[in-house]
Protein backbone atom coordinates (compact mmCIF):
# COMPACT_ATOMS: atom_id res chain seq x y z
CA UNK A 1 0.00 0.00 0.00
CA UNK A 2 1.33 3.45 -0.90
CA UNK A 3 1.99 6.23 1.58
CA UNK A 4 -0.96 8.52 2.24
CA UNK A 5 -0.96 11.87 0.43
CA UNK A 6 -1.45 14.97 2.58
CA UNK A 7 -2.98 18.19 1.25
CA UNK A 8 -2.66 21.60 2.90
CA UNK A 9 -5.97 22.38 4.64
CA UNK A 10 -8.07 25.17 3.11
CA UNK A 11 -9.29 28.02 5.23
CA UNK A 12 -12.98 28.77 4.90
CA UNK A 13 -12.45 31.78 2.63
CA UNK A 14 -14.77 32.23 -0.37
CA UNK A 15 -12.27 34.37 -2.32
CA UNK A 16 -9.55 31.71 -2.08
CA UNK A 17 -11.94 28.83 -2.72
CA UNK A 18 -13.32 30.54 -5.83
CA UNK A 19 -9.83 31.02 -7.25
CA UNK A 20 -9.15 27.34 -6.69
CA UNK A 21 -12.44 26.18 -8.25
CA UNK A 22 -12.00 28.38 -11.30
CA UNK A 23 -8.35 27.30 -11.68
CA UNK A 24 -9.36 23.64 -11.91
CA UNK A 25 -11.98 24.36 -14.54
CA UNK A 26 -15.23 24.98 -12.67
CA UNK A 27 -17.31 27.54 -14.56
CA UNK A 28 -17.32 31.06 -13.14
CA UNK A 29 -21.12 30.73 -13.17
CA UNK A 30 -20.56 28.97 -9.82
CA UNK A 31 -19.05 30.61 -6.77
CA UNK A 32 -18.58 30.22 -3.04
CA UNK A 33 -20.30 32.90 -0.94
CA UNK A 34 -20.37 33.70 2.76
CA UNK A 35 -23.39 32.72 4.84
CA UNK A 36 -23.97 35.40 7.44
CA UNK A 37 -26.39 33.37 9.53
CA UNK A 38 -28.59 30.29 9.56
CA UNK A 39 -31.72 31.91 10.98
CA UNK A 40 -34.65 31.61 8.57
CA UNK A 41 -34.91 35.39 8.16
CA UNK A 42 -31.23 35.60 7.05
CA UNK A 43 -31.31 32.83 4.44
CA UNK A 44 -32.89 34.95 1.67
CA UNK A 45 -29.83 37.24 1.79
CA UNK A 46 -27.53 34.48 0.51
CA UNK A 47 -26.62 35.20 -3.10
CA UNK A 48 -28.13 32.30 -4.99
CA UNK A 49 -29.50 29.99 -6.12
CA UNK A 50 -27.77 27.93 -3.43
CA UNK A 51 -26.64 24.53 -4.67
CA UNK A 52 -24.84 23.42 -1.51
CA UNK A 53 -24.07 24.56 2.01
CA UNK A 54 -20.56 23.78 3.20
CA UNK A 55 -20.17 23.44 6.95
CA UNK A 56 -16.78 23.72 8.65
CA UNK A 57 -16.99 22.28 12.12
CA UNK A 58 -14.60 21.36 14.91
CA UNK A 59 -13.84 17.66 15.19
CA UNK A 60 -14.11 16.87 18.89
CA UNK A 61 -16.03 14.62 21.23
CA UNK A 62 -19.26 16.44 20.37
CA UNK A 63 -18.93 16.23 16.59
CA UNK A 64 -16.57 13.35 15.78
CA UNK A 65 -19.26 11.80 13.62
CA UNK A 66 -22.47 13.11 12.17
CA UNK A 67 -23.90 9.62 11.82
CA UNK A 68 -25.92 9.86 15.00
CA UNK A 69 -27.94 12.63 13.34
CA UNK A 70 -28.93 10.56 10.32
CA UNK A 71 -29.23 7.18 8.66
CA UNK A 72 -26.67 5.94 6.13
CA UNK A 73 -27.26 5.81 2.39
CA UNK A 74 -24.76 4.43 -0.11
CA UNK A 75 -22.80 7.22 -1.74
CA UNK A 76 -21.59 7.16 -5.33
CA UNK A 77 -19.25 9.75 -6.75
CA UNK A 78 -21.03 10.53 -10.00
CA UNK A 79 -19.18 13.52 -11.35
CA UNK A 80 -15.48 12.85 -10.65
CA UNK A 81 -14.20 11.45 -13.96
CA UNK A 82 -16.06 9.31 -16.47
CA UNK A 83 -13.02 7.09 -16.69
CA UNK A 84 -13.26 6.17 -12.99
CA UNK A 85 -16.83 4.86 -12.99
CA UNK A 86 -15.59 1.27 -12.82
CA UNK A 87 -13.36 1.93 -9.78
CA UNK A 88 -14.19 1.51 -6.11
CA UNK A 89 -14.63 4.58 -3.85
CA UNK A 90 -11.21 3.90 -2.37
CA UNK A 91 -9.61 3.71 -5.82
CA UNK A 92 -11.33 6.93 -6.89
CA UNK A 93 -10.14 8.65 -3.72
CA UNK A 94 -6.57 7.53 -4.35
CA UNK A 95 -6.83 8.76 -7.95
CA UNK A 96 -8.12 12.13 -6.79
CA UNK A 97 -5.47 12.60 -4.11
CA UNK A 98 -2.72 11.69 -6.57
CA UNK A 99 -4.05 13.95 -9.36
CA UNK A 100 -1.13 16.37 -9.74
CA UNK A 101 -3.10 19.11 -11.51
CA UNK A 102 -5.76 19.31 -8.82
CA UNK A 103 -3.21 18.84 -5.99
CA UNK A 104 -0.97 21.62 -7.36
CA UNK A 105 -3.89 24.04 -7.69
CA UNK A 106 -5.07 23.10 -4.19
CA UNK A 107 -1.60 23.68 -2.75
CA UNK A 108 -1.29 27.11 -4.40
CA UNK A 109 -4.66 28.40 -3.25
CA UNK A 110 -4.62 26.82 0.22
CA UNK A 111 -1.69 29.12 1.04
CA UNK A 112 -3.54 32.28 -0.07
CA UNK A 113 -5.84 32.66 2.90
CA UNK A 114 -5.82 35.31 5.59
CA UNK A 115 -4.18 32.95 8.08
CA UNK A 116 -0.99 30.95 7.77
CA UNK A 117 -1.64 27.56 6.24
CA UNK A 118 -0.54 24.60 8.36
CA UNK A 119 1.82 22.00 6.95
CA UNK A 120 0.12 19.39 4.79
CA UNK A 121 0.82 16.66 7.35
CA UNK A 122 -0.36 18.72 10.36
CA UNK A 123 -3.14 17.41 12.52
CA UNK A 124 -6.16 19.67 12.06
CA UNK A 125 -9.24 19.67 14.20
CA UNK A 126 -11.70 21.20 11.71
CA UNK A 127 -13.50 19.45 8.90
CA UNK A 128 -15.65 20.45 5.91
CA UNK A 129 -18.80 18.61 4.89
CA UNK A 130 -21.13 19.53 2.03
CA UNK A 131 -24.90 19.48 2.24
CA UNK A 132 -26.47 18.77 -1.14
CA UNK A 133 -29.79 17.84 -2.70
CA UNK A 134 -30.02 14.70 -4.82
CA UNK A 135 -33.22 13.12 -6.15
CA UNK A 136 -35.39 14.98 -3.66
CA UNK A 137 -33.27 14.11 -0.59
CA UNK A 138 -30.84 16.11 1.52
CA UNK A 139 -27.43 14.46 1.91
CA UNK A 140 -24.35 15.35 3.89
CA UNK A 141 -21.24 14.24 2.02
CA UNK A 142 -18.26 13.61 4.22
CA UNK A 143 -14.88 12.64 2.75
CA UNK A 144 -14.02 10.77 5.95
CA UNK A 145 -16.75 8.23 5.32
CA UNK A 146 -17.69 5.90 2.52
CA UNK A 147 -21.34 6.87 2.53
CA UNK A 148 -23.37 10.04 2.32
CA UNK A 149 -25.75 10.69 5.19
CA UNK A 150 -29.42 10.98 4.24
CA UNK A 151 -31.21 13.72 6.18
CA UNK A 152 -34.61 13.18 4.60
CA UNK A 153 -36.73 14.71 1.90
CA UNK A 154 -36.12 18.17 0.51
CA UNK A 155 -36.94 20.13 -2.65
CA UNK A 156 -35.60 23.03 -4.66
CA UNK A 157 -37.90 25.30 -2.66
CA UNK A 158 -36.95 23.98 0.80
CA UNK A 159 -33.31 22.88 0.34
CA UNK A 160 -31.68 25.97 1.83
CA UNK A 161 -33.95 25.96 4.87
CA UNK A 162 -33.56 22.19 5.34
CA UNK A 163 -29.77 22.35 5.00
CA UNK A 164 -29.59 25.28 7.45
CA UNK A 165 -31.61 23.20 9.94
CA UNK A 166 -29.06 20.36 9.72
CA UNK A 167 -26.20 22.84 10.24
CA UNK A 168 -27.99 24.21 13.31
CA UNK A 169 -28.36 20.63 14.65
CA UNK A 170 -24.62 20.02 14.29
CA UNK A 171 -23.81 23.33 15.97
CA UNK A 172 -26.25 22.60 18.83
CA UNK A 173 -24.20 19.53 19.74
CA UNK A 174 -21.38 21.85 20.85
CA UNK A 175 -23.15 25.12 21.79
CA UNK A 176 -20.17 26.74 23.55
CA UNK A 177 -17.87 26.36 20.55
CA UNK A 178 -17.66 29.44 18.34
CA UNK A 179 -15.50 28.06 15.52
CA UNK A 180 -18.23 26.79 13.19
CA UNK A 181 -18.47 28.37 9.76
CA UNK A 182 -20.90 28.01 6.87
CA UNK A 183 -20.38 29.00 3.25
CA UNK A 184 -22.51 28.25 0.20
CA UNK A 185 -21.91 27.14 -3.36
CA UNK A 186 -24.23 29.16 -5.52
CA UNK A 187 -24.95 29.53 -9.20
CA UNK A 188 -26.14 32.36 -11.35
CA UNK A 189 -29.78 33.25 -10.89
Amino acid sequence: MSESVHWVPFESNPEVMNKFLWAIGVSEDYRIVDVMGLDEELLPFIDGPVLSLILLYPVNEHNESLTSLSSYLLFSLKTFLDSTRHLSHEERGRLLESNEEIANAHHIYAKEGQTSAPAADSEVDHHFVALVQRNGYLFVTDGRGSRALNFGKTSDETFLSDAARVCRQVMARDPNNLVFNVIALSGRS
